[in-house]
């Protein structure tokens, strides 16, 4: 184990702190390590800490284990645990990070045999919050302890004076930014600090400042979400040196660049490949990740074995991190036995019933809660303290102010001026049919089934949703303005099923849909696109009864229906009255003979007899015969 040692030492003179640049958690490196741009786990304080704004629960309990490179150092392994608590400002976040290569033995020139474990720990705190609408701010402070070499032994083995140990506060800087189209920018700053020094030795190397440049994009579509990112990771240290000697060329690829992708289903098994490139420093390779979550509990598993060398051309053995996360969900709370009171009044001095405050905190505009109007007055359940408030309504123009809440059930009372209106005329029509369609038109706060709405809107933005069983839902958000007309004729596609129609022969098919012949053909076989809705199909050829069905299709789907042409003077069995008045009710316009065995006569039936006329007799021995009588001279 010398050779480690050495290595150890050697990097602790040249100050590399190898613990700050080891990246946590098995999310982020089942990614390949690209998560600056997400940064929304218990690793977010060191990826990015603008993303601990992200997290809206509380992680009450976060940690990752490693045997960190077990094909190189067996007793090695690397520790990082997480607490996250947002509150109304922001998202607190503390971290621990522990890293050991176990139990080190070496001798003096005496042949003496020492051992002991060297370690490095290192705390952080952190601090994010929304500033802006859709960006993210955070920072977070560290300290980094090193612990090299006992101080005896430093100085018998090594004849260096000291204790072996160094110490150095350090501080981390993040943004995130999140855009409307699903695209995440995020951007970090690492291990700004003084250099760090080992006791007793009088050189001194910066830490590893790093600058970290990060984007992910994400979606979902149904049960599967989707998320990709990239990193690229600078370390700063000796830049302007590096691009004196060695040009731009030699700087940019001295980058880390980090690829991943995430694929989750259903929200409970979450794949995770990923890809580390660091030319310089031989790290080249592709990483793995799985991830379950039950309710509040997750387990996370990567492997990047395959970028190490050593395991590329040796026995190649694993390096799992597992992470285990459990978000306790979490209220923010507040002193509710203080309220202020807001009362909202039109023009007129009438009291407004329908109305809603909106309270936010004046340092980062964090909005606390929304309150809304009972009565024509709303309790608003804060403590004491300044706020900004936003009073707002669907008929009314929005009132903002900032007020100073020092004495319980204080009052304030706005006048709000009304917003002028819009007539709204929305008219719904099928678009393969090009008639109105009967649908339900969900606007606002009005909801109702019809075929046309027209109302009167005040001015403002209203989502527009029509629905129907046979129509594909449509959805759009409109900006009315006030003293305007609007006509919105919507055309929806109706919703679609296939249907293959086979025949025993060649026939004359028409099918109605609400009374409207909307096809007809000649075929003995025929594919059709139906939408849902109820059918009557009318089946004819020459020499055979004219045959009528109705069919009903509820759900899309792929549907047979085989259906028999019969002959006149074609003789057929029935042994039920049930199975006789089925058949009979498919040829309304036909006259049958009928014949009938029984075990004694049945009063009432003739041979001929139209449909309608038939009268029906309970009888198990009765059998009946049936043919068509031709109407058409055949």
């Amino acid at each position: 184990m010398n050779f480690i040692l050495n290595i150890i030492i050697s990097s602790a003179r040249d100050a590399s702190a190898p613990v700050l640049t080891i990246y946590p958690g098995a999310v982020a490196t089942g990614l390949g390590g690209a998560f600056t741009a997400f940064s929304d786990d218990m690793s977010a304080i060191y990826y990015n800490p603008a993303g601990l704004a992200n997290i809206k629960n509380f992680n009450l309990f976060g940690w990752q284990h490693s045997n960190w490179l077990l094909g190189l150092i067996p007793d090695a392994y690397f520790e990082f645990g997480s607490l996250v608590y947002p509150t109304l400002r922001g998202t607190i976040g503390l971290s621990l990070t522990y890293l050991t290569i176990g139990e080190v033995e070496i001798q003096d020139e005496q042949g003496n045999t020492y051992k002991f474990v060297p370690y490095d720990v290192v705390l952080s705190l952190g601090f994010g919050s929304e500033l802006l609408k859709n960006l993210k701010v955070g920072g977070a402070v560290k300290y980094y302890y090193s612990f090299l070499v006992p101080e005896d032994i430093l100085r018998r083995v090594y004849g260096v004076e000291g204790k072996g140990t160094a110490q150095v506060p350090a501080l981390d800087l993040g943004i995130l930014y999140h855009s409307e189209y699903n695209l995440n920018l995020g951007i970090s700053l690492q291990n700004i600090g003084p250099n760090l020094r080992y006791s007793g030795n009088e050189v001194s190397e910066p830490l590893p400042l790093a600058l970290r440049l990060g984007i992910g994009y994400y979606n979902r579509f149904g049960n599967i979400s989707f998320r990709i990112a990239g990193d690229v990771v600078k370390i700063l240290v000796n830049i302007i040196q590096d691009y004196a000697d060695s040009g731009l060329n030699w700087v940019i690829n001295e980058a880390f660049k980090h690829a991943g992708t995430e694929i989750g289903i259903g929200n409970f098994i979450f794949l995770r490949f990923g890809y580390f490139y660091d030319l310089y420093g031989d790290r080249i390779g592709p990483t793995f990740g799985i991830g379950v979550k039950f309710q509040d509990l997750s387990l996370d598993i990567s492997d990047d074995r395959m970028i190490y060398r050593f395991n590329k051309e040796g026995e190649s053995k694993p390096n799992f991190r597992f992470q285990l996360s459990y978000e306790a969900k979490k209220r923010l709370r507040t002193d509710t036995s203080k309220f202020f009171i807001v009362e909202a009044y039109d023009t007129n001095e009438n009291k407004i019933n329908n109305f809603f405050v909106d309270v936010f905190d004046t340092t980062w505009n964090y909005k606390i809660g929304t309150f809304e109007a009972n009565n024509s007055r709303a309790i608003v359940k804060v403590p004491y303290g300044i706020y900004n408030i936003s009073i707002s309504s669907r008929e009314y123009h929005n009132v903002k102010d900032k007020i100073i809440f020092k004495k319980n059930a204080q009052k304030w009372t706005y006048k709000l001026i009304p917003k002028s209106k819009s007539n709204v005329l929305i008219e719904v029509f099928d678009s393969l049919r090009k008639k109105p369609a009967f649908v339900k038109i969900s606007l606002d706060t009005i909801e109702k089934e019809t075929t046309n709405l027209n109302v009167n809107l005040p001015e403002g933005t209203y989502a527009l949703k029509i629905s129907s069983i046979e129509y594909e839902d449509y959805y759009k958000v409109f900006d009315f303005k006030g003293d305007s007309s609007y006509e919105l004729k919507i055309n929806l596609k109706p919703k679609l099923s296939y249907l293959n129609l086979n025949l025993n022969r060649k026939a004359f098919v028409e099918i109605y849909k609400d009374n409207e012949l909307i096809n007809s053909f000649e075929d003995s076989t025929k594919i059709l696109k139906l939408p849902i809705g109820s059918y009557k199909f009318k089946v004819s050829c020459q020499n055979c009864p004219t045959l009528e069905m109705s069919y009903e299709i509820n759900e899309i789907k792929d549907t047979t229906i085989y259906i028999e042409i019969f002959d006149y003077n074609q003789v057929l069995t029935f042994k039920t009255i049930e199975e006789l008045k089925s058949f009979i009710s498919k040829f309304p316009n036909e006259i049958f003979v009928i014949e009938y065995y029984a075990p004694k006569p049945i009063e009432g039936i003739n041979e001929t007899l139209a449909p309608n006329e038939i009268k029906f007799y309970k009888s198990k021995e009765t059998k009946f015969i049936v043919s068509f009588k031709n109407q058409k001279g055949g």
